[in-house]
């Protein structure tokens, strides 16, 4: 149950995969490796040219391992920048990093976890984070913490939740409302709030201002 496998992703355990405890590593990658799953192929499927959706199927094992190279890289720096109090699970923290690591490479072009044909720029399409909105173009391995930060701050515990799900976890409008028992309306209304809020921290990232509290989004 959903329940009980949350319960296995506590920091004692992120630490002691931090550590190598062979045990540790082994569970968390298999209590982490459904959600990279899901967010490498919900990213190469959304980018994928119509023609070519099934090659994109083909690459999710090859990036999804990408991704926890990329978690375990220089002693496991990304997954330590994971903060409990900052309101986000660790599977939708990872799920998070697994976008930026498809994005990423979708971008760069300069080097491609895949070697069959065809080429990643006759399979998906380019400029892949064009229209992603503030939501992708702020959640970069740079900026992720201080948007944390700040949406934690002004935030309250129902706008966190709503963050979570519909900023970070990108759940469908209709399953928000079934599971918060609100309107499509008030979802909607959520959702522009907190996309306002994101392009206004994204604005002060790139002039480089030091990001600011505002009043919070809703009581």
């Amino acid at each position: 149950m959903a329940g009980s496998r949350a319960e296995i992703l506590t920091e004692g355990l992120l630490r002691r995969a931090l550590l190598r405890e062979r045990a540790a590593v082994t569970t968390l990658v298999a209590e982490l490796t459904p959600v990279v799953q899901a967010r490498v192929g919900r990213e190469l499927l959304r980018r994928a040219r119509p023609a070519n959706r099934e090659a994109a199927r083909s690459r999710v094992q090859d990036l999804t391992q990408d991704v926890f190279v990329e978690l375990f890289r220089d002693e496991g720096r990304l997954l330590r920048m994971w903060d409990s109090a900052r309101g986000l699970s660790l599977r939708s923290f990872v799920g998070l990093i697994a976008e930026q690591r498809v994005l990423a490479v979708l971008r760069s072009r300069k080097r491609s976890p895949f070697t069959e044909a065809p080429s990643d720029d006759e399979v998906f399409d380019e400029q892949p984070a064009e229209d992603a909105g503030p939501e992708v173009l702020l959640l970069s391995r740079e900026s992720l913490a201080a948007v944390l930060d700040i949406a934690r701050t002004e935030l309250t515990p129902l706008g966190m939740s709503m963050f979570e799900q519909l900023v970070v976890n990108q759940d469908d409008v209709a399953d928000v409302c079934r599971r918060m028992g609100m309107t499509p309306a008030s979802v909607h209304a959520w959702h522009s709030r907190l996309r306002k809020m994101l392009r206004r921290v994204a604005s002060e990232l790139e002039t480089g201002v030091e990001p600011t509290q505002s009043r919070r989004a809703a009581p």
